[in-house]
């Protein structure tokens, strides 16, 4: 009871968030707004730094699981390496630039078989990586979405594992994908439109060197940027799914698509920034560790780190782009001009 006026209505509690920009809809009564890419990267980069054990731990892992090929690899090299010098006209090594042509030589001619196991291993080491980053995508995904007030690696690995096989089901589409746009690039396709350029197709019967140059270059860059182009779709048509609490890939491909081709800006500034800032990260890595002389440990501890947390920021920040896109079209449909208010308000 209120103790001026006598007020007998109950009392009532109310639950305010600190922090409106982090919903989907803006505070209440607000005009809609369409979701901004940067803010959203931004709201990723904050939502990754909020959960330093989630970070140690992927980082852990990117540091350990190349250890299982490092290190018998490292241990052939101690073999079969120790006492090799190079030939008279070889310069001195620089491992943390390029390797030395004579290393690989002397290294094939002594140690071929551990070299071939070595190579022989990475592919199931990679599809575990593959599978694992499968999951660490799906746990940054939901809880930007569905586990904001929860920080521990839990909710990061439960979150993950509850949408691990509708992301598992997108890997698998995107394999014929990524095949059918190799096969574009490099098979008769490719060729085809080569033949435009150089006799039969071929860049080693080009005019000169520099324009065989020019014809790989322009074909590599192609290939990659499809891949990445490709990637993102994937990781748009992900978000949907975590978004919306689907299941179906195929159809999650279909929106994903849509959220690229209507927001085409905002999608590429979260995908641009993300990767340009990776990129400099890792490029002022290895500029400090090398004029700094921290050597190969540093850049081995400090490059991991940098890729997991702006990893998770980009996925996250997406994964709040779709879902606040998702949302405006629902108030839109509903004929609503923003978020309802509740009735606790009314009194206010």
């Amino acid at each position: 009871m209120s103790p001026r006026g006598g007020d007998t209505r109950p009392a009532t509690t109310l639950v305010v968030d600190a922090f409106p920009g982090a919903g989907f809809g803006g505070p209440p009564g607000a005009e809609p707004q369409a979701p901004n890419g940067f803010g959203c990267l931004v709201d990723g980069v904050r939502f990754a730094f909020a959960r330093p054990r989630v970070l140690l731990f992927l980082c852990a892992g990117a540091w350990l699981l190349p250890l299982a090929i490092a290190l018998p690899v490292f241990g052939g090299a101690q073999r079969h390496l120790a006492h090799a010098a190079p030939a008279a006209d070889e310069g001195p090594a620089d491992l943390l630039g390029a390797t030395p042509a004579w290393m690989f030589r002397e290294w094939t001619q002594s140690g071929g078989a551990e070299m071939d196991a070595a190579a022989q291993a990475l592919v199931p080491l990679f599809l575990l990586a593959s599978l694992f980053g499968l999951l660490v995508s799906a746990g940054w995904m939901s809880a930007a979405l569905h586990g904001r007030d929860r920080h521990g690696l839990r909710a990061f690995l439960g979150g993950g594992g509850r949408m691990f096989f509708a992301f598992f089901r997108t890997w698998a589409l995107g394999l014929p994908l990524c095949a059918l746009w190799t096969w574009l690039v490099f098979g008769f396709p490719g060729e085809q439109l080569l033949a435009r350029f150089v006799p039969d197709g071929e860049i080693g019967l080009a005019t000169s060197e520099t324009v065989a140059r020019r014809l790989a270059h322009g074909r590599e860059i192609l290939y990659v940027l499809g891949l990445l182009a490709l990637e993102l779709w994937l990781d748009l048509a992900r978000a949907t799914l975590v978004a919306g609490k689907r299941r179906s890939a195929l159809f999650a491909l279909g929106r994903g698509a849509r959220e690229g081709l209507r927001r085409p800006a905002g999608v590429l500034v979260i995908a641009g920034f993300g990767l340009g800032t990776e990129l400099v990260w890792i490029a002022g890595v290895k500029a400090a560790t090398g004029a700094t002389g921290f050597g190969p440990l540093a850049l081995g501890l400090l490059l991991p780190f940098g890729r997991v947390l702006l990893r998770g920021a980009r996925l996250a920040g997406l994964a709040l782009f779709v879902a606040r896109a998702e949302a405006l079209r629902r108030d839109a449909r509903a004929g609503r001009p923003g978020a309802p208010l509740p009735d606790e308000y009314a009194a206010l």
